[in-house]
């Protein structure tokens, strides 16, 4: 298929993903060695410093500002059981009206109930636990860059360096587990769920998310679409083959979660095919702003074809 490094321009080669008859999740061949594969995150986007104002998604301190922030923390104190603050009970029923940032708060804290402990598997510069810290939760990061752990130390955040799949972290110690955009990235994605379950208590949570192997960009982009993202993305997955992995695991799917945004992927998309550096620039052409608003309208719907997708299982 003659895949290369077309995000970082780090990893030299090409490759081919290959699609398995059995499951559907397409797989990246050669498969980068354990000890190769991380000469392709030099300059990563995990080792830069978190950003410290949590409240990005509505970073204006004018008067309509903190008015969007007291609604979106009453729809979340009502909808999770926070207690964030400046709050409104109206946002309850006022976020709701504008469904794009609702999903935007919905994904802020990544569709999680308040428990007490929780473990990103993951955790890159530890920006997500510094903002779940500050909601109250026990929080503790995993990741496999040193260097990134560093950082994410130096901003407060307790980190393990650990593979997921060889983490000896304490057998039924976390409330809830979520991996953001990492398991695509594990030489063993069975091996890291199965550890997973084994740190989670009895009907503990694990939220993932990931690429969509089935949204409408792999279908207008094919080779060029930005979550191929090779060598660094070595399975990608369809929901239902994520579905059936989970199961196998040992989790049961509660609920699916799409995101409703293909202008940022599509933009990155067609930068990657003019072989341009992509994450570096988001603006988007006419055409192709048309076509990013068509295929958030038919995931609106119910549709399958979101860039990416999270899921929110428990632990049986």
């Amino acid at each position: 298929m003659g895949l290369r490094d077309r995000v970082f321009y780090v990893a030299p080669g090409e490759w081919t993903q290959y699609a398995c008859r059995a499951c559907d999740a397409a797989f990246l061949d050669p498969r980068p060695t354990r000890e190769a594969i991380g000469l392709a995150y030099q300059g990563y986007v995990t080792s830069r410093p978190p950003t410290v104002d949590d409240e990005s998604c509505f970073v204006s301190d004018s008067a309509v500002g903190r008015m969007r922030r007291m609604i979106r923390n009453g729809y979340l104190n009502a909808r999770y059981g926070y207690s964030f603050t400046p709050a409104t009970s109206a946002g309850r029923m006022l976020l709701p009206l504008f469904p794009r940032r609702r999903e935007h708060a919905d994904w802020w804290l990544r569709h999680l109930p308040k428990r007490e402990t929780i473990l990103d598997a993951g955790c890159g510069n530890g920006e997500f636990l510094l903002r779940m810290a500050r909601a109250g939760w026990k929080v503790h990061g995993l990741e496999p860059d040193p260097v990134a752990a560093q950082v994410a130390r130096a901003a407060g955040v307790p980190v393990t360096v650990a593979k997921l799949e060889e983490a000896h972290l304490p057998a039924s110690s976390y409330d809830v587990v979520t991996m953001n955009h990492v398991i695509e990235h594990l030489h063993d994605p069975p091996a890291a769920l199965a550890n997973i379950h084994r740190m989670l208590v009895r009907d503990g949570l694990l939220w993932i998310a990931t690429p969509n192997l089935g949204s409408a960009g792999h279908r207008i982009f094919r080779d060029r679409w930005l979550h191929l993202d090779s060598p660094r993305h070595l399975v990608l997955f369809f929901p239902n083959t994520l579905e059936q992995l989970l199961e196998r695991c040992g989790f049961r799917p509660l609920r699916w979660f799409r995101a409703c945004s293909a202008r940022r992927s599509f933009a990155n998309s067609a930068a990657v095919a003019r072989d341009e550096r992509p994450l570096t620039d988001d603006t988007i052409s006419v055409r192709l702003r048309f076509r990013a608003a068509w295929a958030d309208a038919i995931t609106i719907a119910g549709g399958q074809h979101a860039e990416e997708f999270a899921v929110l299982a428990r632990r049986e």
